[in-house]
This record gives C-alpha cells, structure tokens and sequence, in this order.
C-alpha cells in the first residue's frame, strides 16, 4: 500500500513539473506593448471633419440629424410634479434636435449601454473639455434609446451636465454625434 501511493506521489509530481515547464499562455512582453497601442490608437480623439450650424440637417449613418436648438436649463420637467436637476454648482446645457431613421430596418438611436459603432453624443467646450451625454431616464422628451421604425421622424433634447462658467463664458461650445471613427459635428456657440 505504501509503495502506490509513493508511486502515485511520484507520478502527481511528475505530472505538475511537466505542465510547469510547458508552453506558457501568457503573452510575452512584446505582445502586451503590441496590445497597449492598439488600445491608444481606439482610445484617440474621433477627427471632426466639418462642422455644421443649428438649423443644418445632417445625414449620419443610417440617420438624419439636426439641431434646431441649444440651450441652458437649471431644471428640467414633464410636468408639476417630477422635475430633473443638475448636479451642485452646474447646468443643464439641452441640445434639441430632430432625427429621422433612413434605414431599411429599426434601429435604437444613443443606446444607452453602447459599444463599437453605436451612436454617442458629446459637446466640447473651449476645443479642450469634453462632457458625454447625461441619460435622463423617464423624461420623456430623451432621445437616448429612442427605437424608431424606418423613415419615422423624432423630436427631443440629449442632455449635458456642465459646469456653470461653461454657461457664462463666450468659448465656443460644439456638439458631436460620433460612432467608431466617424463623426459629425454642430457649432453651438
């Protein structure tokens, strides 16, 4: 009895020692920089390639898109009773547009957990800062996940929560729909 479970001792370590030395799956050096770049070069900055004004209609993929108007909110409301607010010390900058699905097919417009070429929207502020879209979920002018069948038409606001010297100061202000690395953009201010 003793001598098989020494013999199966012997053979367990046998067996750990030669998957200690085998192939190893973890990528080596090299492939990790190879890896890291590729992150950087997704991660940069979507090129803006002309800007259009509040009033322009815009075509974008499978969708029509215009700003018909911008503003500053300190709060938003459907009704008397239920009103959404910024965060301390900030304001609501709304940008209003409507948008057309010219797809064969429905589609969701600024899907909410979105990923690859799914639409997003930013603005940036000063060339420099940049605020992603803030998803008012249940007010119902929120174009944010908006399923829209072929050639229907829809009218509503994509929210930012920016600081309060944005609202004051005279910097430019541009609004961008991108996905993956195509993008269009309106001046705002």
């Amino acid at each position: 009895m003793k001598k098989i479970f020494t013999t199966l001792s012997f053979i367990l370590v046998v067996c750990l020692f030669t998957a200690s030395c085998g192939n190893s799956d973890t990528p080596s050096t090299s492939q990790n920089t190879d890896n890291n770049n590729q992150q950087q070069e997704q991660n940069q900055e979507v090129e803006v390639s002309e800007n259009f004004k509040i009033g322009d209609t815009a075509t974008f993929n499978d969708w029509e898109i215009s700003v018909t108007e911008f503003s500053f909110k300190d709060k938003l409301a459907d009704n008397d009773y239920f009103y959404f607010s910024p965060d301390e010390g900030n304001k609501f900058a709304v940008v209003s547009l409507q948008i057309t699905n010219t797809s064969k097919e429905a589609q969701t417009f600024l899907p909410s957990f979105s990923y690859g070429d799914d639409i997003r929207a930013r603005i940036c502020y000063a060339d420099e800062y940049e605020y992603q879209a803030t998803n008012l979920i249940g007010y119902e002018a929120e174009l944010h996940d908006s399923a829209m069948n072929p050639l229907t038409t829809k009218n509503g606001v994509i929210v930012f929560n920016v600081p309060e010297l944005v609202t004051t100061s005279e910097e430019s202000i541009v609004f961008t729909i991108y996905a993956g690395q195509d993008s269009i953009s309106f001046d705002l201010r």
